[in-house]
């Protein structure tokens, strides 16, 4: 998950501000959960796409089940539909909260 933004060099604590607000205390609001669950519309239309099965079965024959290639890098129907906005949360306290971010500044 990346974030962009621009800002001039007057309004960088500002946007400092806003970023560790998001990923300290993400608010994952109903609709935003709702959203992401928009994608199942485009995985049932992936399943009818010969170009998006024909990889999909290459990659499950190649690899073998362990092997981080085999999996859809995309999810599930499943697993997408089951998601939770507690499971979200969990995610985003124990992963998202530690890593580490980088900030890039450049001029034109």
């Amino acid at each position: 998950m990346g974030s962009v933004g621009k800002s001039l060099a007057e309004d960088l604590p500002m946007l400092m501000i806003c970023w560790r607000m998001r990923w300290r205390r993400p608010a994952f609001l109903p609709n935003t959960l709702s959203a992401c669950r928009q994608l199942v519309t485009g995985f049932k239309c992936a399943n009818k796409d010969t170009r998006y099965m024909s990889g999909r079965m290459f990659r499950e024959l190649l690899y073998p089940p362990e092997h981080p290639y085999y999996q859809q890098t995309d999810g599930e129907i499943e697993t997408i539909t089951a998601i939770t906005r507690t499971d979200v949360s969990i995610f985003a306290s124990a992963i998202l909260a530690r890593r580490a971010m980088m900030i890039v500044s450049w001029a034109r």
